[in-house]
């Protein structure tokens, strides 16, 4: 145990011991039924049941018994949700919704996570907030067109993380873990109020440190069966690494005063650090690539390594990546039904968008990126007024509302970007990002009986995006040695396009790159109370993704220099309910939805012109026509009152219906044939909880097991048929039919056992085993086997752990 867990479970105790008793006044809050959650999807606090839209949504309490601790543990846990390695890489998480998700290049994602009501995605894959799973009310995942209620519009969904506010009594709670391979984790909280019930703070902490599942042969190990020893981009040898660590901090402070009974104000602080180290594992090769040949002689060696080995050329060491959140709430009662609320965010982030990556996961230094010299930056402000209230003897309840969100991405005179191109040489970009996003929204629901309501609302957003680009790049001239040099020097430009090192060249003087959009989000939806536990539900939303532009279009494709807004028509029907049969309580939620998609953006990988020279690079386009189409249903049942059985299934089908290749003029390709990415066809979750009291007020003990099964899915969309600008340089390939791209399913079994009030105690204990059977399967991919080589990143292999918790 360091310093940090020491002092944590430490003030815990010293606090417990000095306030303990304290209470506080507290205004009432909605109940939610037994086995029921409260959401916050129509931006205020109700029952799951009760809200005509699909959820999953996890208390605290549910995210430990499925044994859930990051962002990855999600994906088998919430039916139509997979949560991607992007580029192969573990680093660039995010969240996939019933197929839609994030393309790499693009602005925005499909999907937008909040923390508080605050939107905290950063824009171009640069660092932001990354979710957090400790001291949480809940975790909630909205499925389908968000944006109408919330601040970013999207065409896929939203994941909300809700932090647990403080209470009106003294309390906490302590936590601590240990597993194999190093497996340490504490957490812990305390609440305190104070001032004669006006005020509470809440303080919570967290830490995990676990060594990496994966590793690198190095110079030493691969040396035998490697010509030569492995070593970098710039002739340094390489020892072993290992990496899909865990290395995570997180402190949150939570201050809410109640001064009087019309004001609320919560104010929170937040800081996450992380030092994980990631990169892609074992390569697949193409041995027709008309621009490999090289690695070629790795083929037969890397082919037999295990899913969780490779032999990267890059060094996997980097600094730390931090982030901190300032985050106020303040809710004023105007009138008894009229309320103003106010949300501001200011969050500080500081990291890498790559880290250090092998993309192609071999020794081969053809598409490395090493760590850059210069962190990236983000400064995020956001600001939201809200103003919700009831009309007309309760039949109107309605909300209206504006946002700011001004995101920064600051300059300096070092670059933020550093790859090596395919001349052999360096290339750098340094960029600078603003990005503005204005709207004003409204939505009113409206009793017309006692048993049916309508829906109805609309939300324009206004988008101002701002990039400044400047290139440079090494002397051809340039010895490694030298080149190695320039880099450690940390490359300076100037506005004026000079290189203040010695060695580098600069390509242009620096090019503003700015785009505005416009569009509106809007739904329309009915919802009929057949009965008091049963909930028919239906309608309409459209959904709104801007558009943006390409850093680097390709030479033969300039029409590709900017992409267009992202739309989608959503149709849905569904019904949630809550039944007893033969005394056995149970629910059971079903919705069915069929989306058509305009202007899809998807990317490719092709070859463009970097400072004379070829180099790699991401094309976002647009595709005209894309259908989603499925299903996604949970149900429980207590069988009796020592059994819990519960279940769920998401079914997405998802195809192109209309898109014609636009990469090269001329071009009739139809681009249709393709599978879409990141949409898994059947995803299906199957948990049991038996648990029983010991006589003699012994404790509860209690047996959890699962198994989830993830259908195989497409790592991009042009697994099958290229488009002619990228075929036209590599020649037509088909992935799929040379393995490439397709993520094979896998089945997953997970167990948890408790036994809480040990001994009659305080004190729970609980031993989990995630993946029981060790299943092998992958997370990401590269997707880049028309280049000569796709590597893929893995999930985590079998887990067990151990943990005791309090709370007092």
């Amino acid at each position: 145990m360091n310093y940090r867990s020491t002092l944590l479970a430490g003030v815990a105790v010293t606090l417990a011991t000095s306030f303990g008793g304290a209470t506080l006044a507290a205004a009432a809050a909605p109940e939610a039924a037994p086995g029921d959650i409260l959401v916050t999807a129509r931006r205020h606090e109700e029952s799951l049941q009760k809200v005509p839209i699909a959820i999953t949504a996890f208390s605290q309490q549910t995210l430990k018994e499925k044994s859930v601790s990051n962002i990855f543990d999600l994906d088998r846990a919430v039916p139509g949700l997979s949560v991607i390695g992007g580029s192969g890489t573990t680093a660039q998480a995010s969240f996939a919704i019933r197929g839609r998700g994030l393309d790499y290049g693009t602005a925005a994602g499909s999907v937008e996570t909040y923390f508080a009501d605050v939107p905290v995605s950063g824009p171009f894959q640069m660092p932001s907030m990354g979710p957090t799973f400790f001291d949480l009310q809940s975790v909630q995942v909205l499925k389908g067109p968000q944006g109408t209620l919330f601040g970013r519009s999207t065409t896929g969904g939203a994941v909300l993380f809700v932090p647990q506010a403080p209470s009106d009594h003294f309390g906490g709670y302590v936590r601590a873990q240990v597993g194999n391979y190093k497996d340490y984790q504490v957490e812990g909280a305390i609440n305190i109020p104070f001032a004669d019930g006006k005020a509470a703070l809440r303080v919570a902490g967290f830490e995990w440190s676990r060594a990496g599942y994966g590793r690198t042969l190095g110079s030493v190990a691969g040396a035998s069966a490697i010509t030569g020893p492995i070593t970098d981009v710039f002739g340094n040898q390489l020892p072993p690494q290992t990496y899909d660590n865990q290395n995570v901090q997180g402190f949150r402070a939570t201050l809410k005063l109640h001064p009087t009974e019309a004001l609320t104000n919560s104010t929170i602080f937040a800081y996450n650090r992380n030092n994980n180290r990631t990169t892609p594992k074992a390569a697949i090769f193409n041995p027709l690539s008309q621009l490999g040949g090289g690695e070629l002689f790795l083929y037969p060696y890397i082919s037999t390594l295990p899913a969780h080995v490779s032999a990267p050329s890059v060094n996997l060491d980097h600094a730390a990546n931090h982030n901190f959140a300032f985050i106020n709430t303040t809710s004023f009662k105007l009138t008894p039904d009229i309320t103003a609320k106010n949300i501001f965010g200011y969050i500080n982030a500081k990291g890498f968008t790559n880290q250090s990556n092998d993309v192609d996961g071999s020794g081969i230094a053809g598409i490395d990126l090493p760590t850059p010299p210069r962190q990236s930056v983000i400064h995020q402000y956001t600001d939201e007024l809200q103003i919700q209230g009831h009309s007309l003897d309760d039949h109107l309840s309605w909300i209206v509302g504006g946002l700011v969100d001004l995101t920064r991405a600051p300059g300096g005179n070092n670059i933020n970007l550093f790859t090596l191109n395919y001349s052999g040489h360096f290339d750098a970009l340094w960029q600078q990002h603003h990005n503005n996003t204005y709207a004003l929204f409204g939505s009113a629901t409206y009793k017309l009986t006692d048993k049916l309501s309508i829906t109805a609302g609309e939300r324009h957003s206004w988008y101002d995006i701002n990039v400044f680009s400047q290139e440079a790049g090494t002397d051809s001239k340039l010895t490694s040695a030298q080149q190695a040099a320039a880099y450690a020097g940390n490359v300076g430009l100037t506005p004026g396009g000079a290189a203040t090192t010695p060695g580098w060249i600069v390509a242009n003087p620096g090019s503003l790159s700015a785009t505005k959009f416009q569009g509106d989000t809007y739904n329309v939806a009915l919802e009929f109370k057949a009965t008091p536990d049963t909930l028919v539900y239906g309608g309409y939303r459209r959904g709104f993704k801007p558009g943006g532009f390409n850093a680097k279009p390709p030479v033969f494709a300039p029409n590709l220099a900017k992409f267009n807004p992202e739309t989608d028509d959503d149709f849905y029907i569904g019904v949630k309910d809550n039944f007893s049969v033969g005394g056995m309580p149970g629910h059971f939620n079903l919705e069915g939805y069929w989306d058509l998609y305009h202007g899809k953006q998807v990317s490719f990988l092709t070859l463009a012109n970097s400072n004379g020279t070829p180099g790699l690079a991401t094309v976002t386009l647009n595709v005209a026509g894309t259908t989603y189409r499925g299903l996604d249903a949970d149900a429980s049942l207590d069988p009796s009152r020592w059994l819990r059985v519960s279940a769920s299934y998401s079914l997405v089908d998802a195809y192109f219906t209309n898109w014609i290749d636009n990469t090269l003029p001329g071009s009739t390709l139809n681009l249709a044939v393709n599978p879409v990415a990141n949409a898994p066809k059947n995803k299906l979750s199957v948990t049991a909880r038996l648990h029983t009291e010991l006589a003699g007020d012994k404790g509860e003990i209690a047996v959890a097991p699962s198994i989830s099964y993830n259908d195989q899915w497409y790592a991009t969309d042009l697994c099958k048929l290229l488009p002619a600008g990228e075929s036209s340089l590599l020649g037509p390939f088909d992935s799929l039919a040379h393995g490439g791209c397709v993520m094979p399913g896998h089945t997953q079994v997970d167990i948890r056992v408790e036994w809480n009030r040990l001994m009659g105690s305080k004190i729970n204990a609980a031993f989990n085993m995630t993946n029981l059977n060790n299943a092998v399967y992958a997370i990401g991919s590269t997707g880049t086997l028309p280049f000569g080589v796709e590597s893929r990143s893995y999930g985590a292999p079998r887990m067990f752990t151990f943990e005791l918790s309090t709370k007092f």
